[in-house]
């Protein structure tokens, strides 16, 4: 198939997956062809010079490149990371292997399996998966009662640094109780607030969606 089309004298023919371009010499083309990378590369030029001096204007009146209220949430994130690893610690999966008493190997296929049963979540640190200790045992094993609340929140769409908060985070759905702490006394009042929790994340993603 051959679509054509005529500029002062130039015809240009679309064929199959090439183009044939008639009324001009090859050097004409190949002119062509460099003016156009040319332009591409002077656009390229002028967006980063204009976000270079948008920048520098933004610095010089003393406007804060990231929004002061993103600059606080983030600040306020990192400080929650911070204290779920320190105070409610985690395992690697080396520390858990030697902790089972098992292989490294064994560990690994254990906490993939299970994290894909939607029964435990991991989260990355620098690039390297921990286990959140609140859904572990003292020797190692899952929490069984912790793991009942992991897979409401997770079917429900939490997962990661925002489950293990909720889960070590006084709620005020529990009036003010830990959810890891209530599920061992009261499992059904702790599964309700996951439940209820789960809900209200799936209004505010719809809502934002």
């Amino acid at each position: 198939m051959s679509v054509e089309s005529r500029h002062s004298g130039v015809e240009i023919r679309d064929v199959a997956d090439h183009v044939e371009v008639s009324g001009l010499s090859k050097d004409d083309v190949v002119l062509a062809v460099s003016l156009l990378k040319a332009a591409g590369e002077e656009q390229l030029g002028a967006r980063t010079a204009l976000h270079a001096h948008v920048k520098k204007a933004m610095l010089g009146a003393h406007m804060p490149l990231v929004p002061v209220a993103t600059q606080r949430q983030a600040q306020r994130r990192s400080a929650n990371r911070e204290r779920l690893l320190a105070v409610h610690g985690y395992e690697t999966h080396a520390t858990l292997a030697a902790q089972r008493k098992t292989e490294v190997s064994s560990v690994r296929t254990w906490v993939a399996r299970t994290r894909s049963e939607g029964r435990m979540f991991t989260v990355k640190v620098s690039g390297q998966t921990i286990i959140p200790a609140v859904q572990l045992t003292p020797d190692g094993q899952l929490d069984e009662a912790v793991s009942s609340l992991v897979s409401i929140l997770r079917e429900s769409g939490m997962d990661g640094w925002s489950l293990w908060s909720w889960l070590c985070t006084p709620s005020g759905l529990l009036s003010g109780d830990v959810p890891a702490v209530v599920v061992q006394e009261n499992p059904q009042r702790a599964a309700k607030a996951a439940r209820r929790a789960g809900a209200q994340l799936a209004r505010t993603t719809s809502r934002s969606a």
